[in-house]
């Protein structure tokens, strides 16, 4: 959708990519990429600190159940 200029409409699909796993990086980058290429830099900030908490959240839940993976 940004390839064709619809920034509404691909803003709507990241947004749905992100209930369906709101793990998904390439989803967040992405959308965060879009934003700067809009000259939206403020709205890039925030999609980026709101993909920081929530694998800061994920990995916080991971260590404090005593993940064998540590």
């Amino acid at each position: 959708e940004e390839g064709d200029g619809n920034s509404a409409a691909a803003r709507l699909l990241f947004k749905c990519a992100l209930r369906v796993d709101s793990q998904n990086v390439f989803a967040w980058r992405s959308w965060e990429k879009l934003e700067l290429n809009l000259g939206n830099n403020a709205r890039a900030e925030e999609i980026r600190t709101q993909y920081l908490q929530q694998v800061s959240c994920i990995w916080a839940l991971i260590i404090g159940r005593g993940s064998p993976l540590f």
